[in-house]
C-alpha cells in the first residue's frame, strides 16, 4: 500500500490529466491532417476541423473534470488501502472498456460495426489510460526518491516498510 500526501496526490492528477489529453491531441490532429471529404455538391466537408474546434475550446472543462475524477479516485483508493499498481491498472481497463462501450452502444450498423469501434476506442482509451496512470504513479512516487529534509509532506507521511 502506498501513502500520498494530499498536494502530491493532487499535482500527481494534474499531470495524469495532462498526459491524457496529450495522447488525445496527438490523435486530434490526424482528422484535421487529412483531405477533407467532399459533398455531392462539390463543397468540402469540414466537419473534422469543426469538432477539433469545439474541442479544444472545452478542453479547460475537460482538464478539470478528468483531474478531479482522477484524483477521487485515488483518494478513494488510497482511503481503503488499496492504492496499488494493480488496482491501478484494473481501473484503467475497467474503465477503458466502459467508456468505450458507451461510445459504441448507439452505433445502428450492426454488432460486427460495433465490435470494430469497440476494439477502436478501446485501444485508443487503453493507451491514454494508460499513460496517464504511469504518469501518475511516477509523480506521485517521486516522493520516496526524495530525503525528508527536501520535501516537508513526506514527514507527515507514516514510514513504510519495503
Amino acid at each position: 500500500m502506498t501513502r500520498v500526501a494530499p498536494l502530491r496526490m493532487f499535482v500527481a492528477s494534474l499531470m495524469a490529466s495532462m498526459a491524457f489529453w496529450t495522447v488525445a491531441a496527438i490523435c486530434l490532429v490526424l482528422p484535421v491532417a487529412q483531405t477533407p471529404y467532399v459533398h455531392a455538391d462539390g463543397s468540402p466537408d469540414n466537419a473534422p476541423v469543426r469538432a477539433v474546434g469545439v474541442l479544444i475550446m472545452l478542453s479547460p472543462l475537460l482538464l478539470a473534470v478528468l483531474t478531479a475524477a482522477i484524483f477521487i479516485s485515488a483518494f478513494v483508493l488510497q482511503r481503503f488501502k488499496r492504492l496499488s499498481p494493480r488496482s491501478i491498472a484494473t481501473m484503467v481497463v475497467t474503465a477503458s472498456l466502459g467508456v468505450a462501450t458507451l461510445l459504441v452502444i448507439d452505433r445502428h450498423f450492426g454488432w460486427r460495426d460495433q465490435l470494430y469501434y469497440l476494439a477502436g476506442f478501446f485501444s485508443f482509451l487503453l493507451t491514454a489510460f494508460s499513460t496517464s496512470a504511469a504518469v501518475w504513479w511516477k509523480v506521485a512516487r517521486a516522493a520516496s526518491s526524495i530525503s525528508p529534509a527536501c520535501d516537508p509532506q513526506i514527514d507527515s507521511l507514516p514510514q513504510q516498510t519495503r
